[in-house]
């Protein structure tokens, strides 16, 4: 039951209902929670009062799905037909209270209504007995709203069946007398068979045709089948599959789908090319004469809030549909799609990406400048023009950028052996890039293990890597063990020599780092900022660091304790990224005192405070991953997961990179005195 598990109860079902509520009021939740009500009876029919309230709950999802889920009940918990038939007449009764329009609170419920018709064909499919009242309801329903729904009514018997296609017949005589296109007969007894992909579509789509000026208003039944216009492209390939003789209806009907929405429009276009190859030069001057002229297009009706600069989704998307429909409008696309710097949308770039070689190469350019987890591997299924070494030269071009691209796929002999040393490096980087994310043990993320299996080919590199992982200073210590721990026995044995003990090699080595770093902060404060030097304090002992870490009950990481030497406290006012501060090291233990109620852990040591009580600790849980810089929120016990350097040299380092890149002005706000501070500039 995993979709019924989400209809609410009676009493919180409003709020469920909200617009900006859970989503569980679309067609495609409704349709999942019906199979899934089938599935569990079919699994434990003990179940049948809990899938019969919570059927009648999803009669309150929505006026369009309520006839199939009337269906469902009859079908599944017919003793449930009373209880449902009940609830939806006392919404026919008092149309403005009903459910069905909290999540669409400007649905139209008057007497002429889809709503009115699909409650009361809901109420007869519950309850034969409303045969006549659905009969009389289908008569007097607006006729672009009867049309929409003459499949769901049809589906009422015999009778119905031909009082819908008695209606049709007539709406289609007169659109033809008006000047409209033909609309054979078997092209309106195939509106009244439910298509695959939904009851409405392909009446919807004759509705459509029959009448075009309806749907093109804002109060038109596009509005309540927002997913009409891939689902109709959908149904005018069905029935054109079934009649090739409805060529001119269908492309006719396509027509008019390129004036209901700017996303689409190109999945329309396709439609056309694809069925009725002749209807492209009249699509295409269409969207000629809407590009000329933005704010007369047809669609601004069903989204009058949308862009309308030269580069906005309303130009982009309506240039990729004309491109479509004739390719001698593919350099203009590229243009517009170049004068957005390439800014679209997920849909209408990958519709862009469909216009040829030279377009997916644009879109591959623009994602991997923006790459996402997800967008990696989209990028190999981009579109049929894809050169996938060209995606590779791209992604060994992020990594060395510093964008990590993890691994391609699980496991990586899936890909083709002569992908699998590309994909290799790019793992192998990506876990020198975010070595917290990718030095994991187990799972899809674990690279160390994936390229291993690759093949024994890729050892040396593996080894390579995690030497470099061991060999990263700024790195948190337990980050440098654990891949010291990936290791083979011999480079093991030597990585972890190399780490361990007070004076180990990475110790000596982290040492002269910091006053490494140290001379590049003095040397820039001096040229930029002289008055903030008187800031750093003096050096603390080597007597001073001990009393220190006895009072605290830890020990120092080298890098901390090595920086203190040289300053044994840092107060430079200013604001920006980098969190490097820290007071007195020999009166830690007792600040850390103040904490000690409120916090978790001894271990956890305040650096800083901010004026809201928040303060940047210093974390030297052994258990945990000692040296690293976390935060407390609001004197909040810290948060291990708000990590915001994964040591004291990462910091500085941070910290001295934009000083000397110009990231951070000096400003002063006392005059008398020179004093002043530090701002991060976001270049």
């Amino acid at each position: 039951m995993t979709h019924l598990s989400h209809v609410p109860p009676r009493s919180c079902e409003a709020a469920w209902l909200l617009p900006d509520g859970p989503p569980y009021y679309t067609l495609e939740f409704t349709s999942a929670a019906c199979s899934a009500a089938h599935a569990a009876l079919a699994d434990d029919d003990a179940q049948r009062e809990p899938v019969g309230r919570a059927l009648i709950h999803l009669l309150d999802h929505g006026f369009t799905i309520r006839p199939d889920v009337a269906r469902t009940i009859v079908e599944l918990v017919p003793e449930q037909r009373a209880a449902a038939a009940a609830q939806l007449r006392l919404y026919r009764a008092d149309r403005t209270n009903d459910r069905a329009r909290i999540p669409y609170p400007h649905q139209d419920v008057c007497d002429t209504s889809s709503a009115a018709l699909l409650t009361q064909i809901a109420l007869a499919v519950l309850d034969p007995g409303e045969l006549q009242a659905a009969r009389e309801q289908f008569g007097i329903t607006g006729g672009a709203d009867a049309a929409v729904h003459a499949a769901a009514f049809a589906r009422l018997g015999a009778q119905p069946r031909a009082d819908a296609l008695a209606r049709l017949t007539a709406c289609a005589e007169l659109n033809e007398t008006h000047g409209g296109p033909a609309v054979p007969q078997s092209m309106l007894l195939m509106a009244l068979e439910p298509s695959p992909q939904a009851d409405a579509a392909r009446s919807a789509l004759v509705s459509l045709l029959l009448f075009p000026d309806a749907w093109k208003s804002p109060e038109g039944p596009l509005r309540e089948l927002p997913d009409f216009i891939p689902a109709g492209c959908a149904a005018a390939r069905e029935m054109l599959a079934e009649d090739a003789a409805q060529r001119e209806p269908v492309g006719s009907a396509l027509g008019h789908l390129l004036d209901l929405g700017f996303v689409n429009r190109t999945e329309v276009a396709r439609t056309i090319v694809d069925l009725v190859p002749e209807q492209r030069a009249f699509g295409a001057a269409k969207l000629s004469g809407y590009l000329a002229d933005l704010p007369s297009d047809r669609a601004l009706v069903h989204t009058p809030r949308i862009d309308l600069s030269p580069a906005g989704p309303a130009a982009l998307g309506t240039q990729i549909a004309l491109a479509t429909l004739d390719p001698g409008e593919a350099a203009a696309a590229r243009a517009r799609f170049r004068l957005g710097n390439g800014s679209a949308d997920g849909r209408l770039a990958a519709d862009f990406a469909l216009l040829g070689p030279r377009h997916t190469d644009d879109v591959l350019v623009r994602m991997a400048a923006r790459l996402t987890p997800q967008g990696v591997r989209a990028m190999f299924t981009l579109s049929p023009y894809v050169d996938r070494q060209r995606v590779y030269e791209l992604l060994h071009e992020a990594v060395a950028g510093g964008v990590a691209v993890g691994l391609l796929a699980t496991p990586l002999t899936a890909l083709d052996p002569a992908e699998r040393p590309d994909a290799v490096r790019l793992a192998l980087g990506s876990l020198l890039l975010s070595p917290e994310e990718y030095l994991v043990t187990g799972g899809d993320k674990d690279v160390v293990a994936a390229v291993l299996d690759a093949g024994p080919e890729y050892q040396d590199q593996v080894t390579e890597a995690l030497w470099q992982v061991v060999r990263n200073l700024p790195l948190n210590r337990t980050l440098r063990l654990q891949a010291a721990a990936r290791l083979g026995a011999p480079d093991r044995e030597a990585a972890e020599r190399f780490l361990t003990g007070p004076d180990c090699e990475s110790a000596r080595l982290e040492r002269a780092a910091v006053a490494d770093v140290w001379r590049r902060i003095e040397g820039s404060l001096m040229v930029h900022a002289p008055a903030l030097l008187g800031g750093l304090a003096g050096p603390a002992s080597a007597e001073e660091i001990a009393a220190a870490e006895t009072q605290l009950g830890y020990r120092l990481p080298a890098d901390f304790a090595a920086s203190c030497m040289i300053h044994r406290a840092v107060a430079v006012p200013g604001a920006g990224p980098d969190e490097w501060m820290h007071w007195d090291v020999r009166e830690l233990a007792a600040i850390r005192e103040e904490t000690a109620d409120d916090w978790s852990s001894q271990a956890y040591v305040p650096l800083t405070h901010e004026g809201d009580g928040s303060h940047l600790v210093l974390d030297l849980d052994p258990d945990g991953s000692p040296g690293r810089l976390i935060y407390s929120d609001q004197g909040w016990d810290p948060d291990p997961g708000d990590v915001r350097a994964p040591s004291w040299l990462s910091a500085l380092e941070s910290f001295a990179d934009h000083l000397e890149a110009g990231r951070y002005r000096y400003r002063i706000y006392d005059e008398a005195t020179g004093a002043g501070e530090i701002l991060y500039q976001d270049l």
